[in-house]
């Protein structure tokens, strides 16, 4: 959901895998922040036209939620990932969340695949879920297509400096004490993986393509290192 902070004029954007879980129960506590939005949304068909809690700004607007006069006093906030470390993270979920297909569970009981976060396993999620195959393709289903969360927003906080970016945001709208971010909603299964030791060239080289215009706006790379680590997180 949404978090609109009426009080020091800031709209917050949940997008997800992004810490927005952190920030947006700080600045509820902190700052009697509101859910925009109690529950989905659907259309007369029963499609849902606006989810519960991740929604654009431009939807927001669409659906009245936010009207534009509204949205001319307002910092809009969002939150980014490195979209390398951010794939990772929606492995993990979906193994969490049990919500693989039979044929990956098939392929996981071959000889010599693990089915703790092997790098072949990972591969093949990426490649389901970025390029479907003819088959799944005849079935209806579509490549993965990033949303561009940050669109029209003003200020973007980035998952690997949190604090640094939600400092700057409050900042910008008065608040100068500090409020420490909570720690909520991790993902457990990663442990702290490091992206880096699980992607296959192949996975690679299908994340780069899909996140092509979220690496160049927000100058993320795969390995920081390689670029000074001023450019990724």
């Amino acid at each position: 959901m949404a978090i609109l902070c009426r009080d020091i004029g800031l709209l917050f954007l949940q997008a997800p895998h992004t810490g927005s879980t952190s920030l947006g129960t700080l600045l509820r506590e902190d700052f009697g922040g509101v859910k925009l939005l109690e529950e989905r949304v659907r259309d007369e068909r029963g499609r849902v036209v606006l989810r519960q809690k991740h929604q654009t700004l431009g939807q927001l607007l669409e659906g009245g939620l936010v009207t534009p006069e509204e949205r001319a006093e307002l910092l809009v906030v969002v939150g980014v990932r490195n979209p390398y470390d951010l794939v990772l993270t929606e492995y993990a979920r979906n193994r969490e969340a049990g919500t693989i297909s039979a044929t990956q569970r098939l392929l996981r009981r071959l000889p010599g695949v693990s089915a703790d976060f092997s790098a072949p396993d990972f591969e093949r999620f990426v490649v389901r879920r970025y390029t479907p195959n003819a088959l799944y393709r005849a079935l209806g289903r579509k490549p993965m297509a990033p949303v561009d969360w940050t669109a029209g927003a003003d200020h973007v906080i980035r998952f690997e400096a949190m604090q640094e970016g939600l400092d700057e945001a409050l900042r910008k709208v008065g608040v100068t004490e500090p409020h420490p971010l909570p720690h909520r909603n991790p993902t457990t299964s990663r442990r702290d993986r490091d992206y880096r030791t699980i992607y296959t060239l192949r996975a690679r080289e299908i994340v780069s393509a899909a996140y092509a215009r979220e690496l160049r706006q927000h100058g993320y790379v795969f390995d920081p290192e390689d670029e000074g680590g001023e450019r990724a997180g």
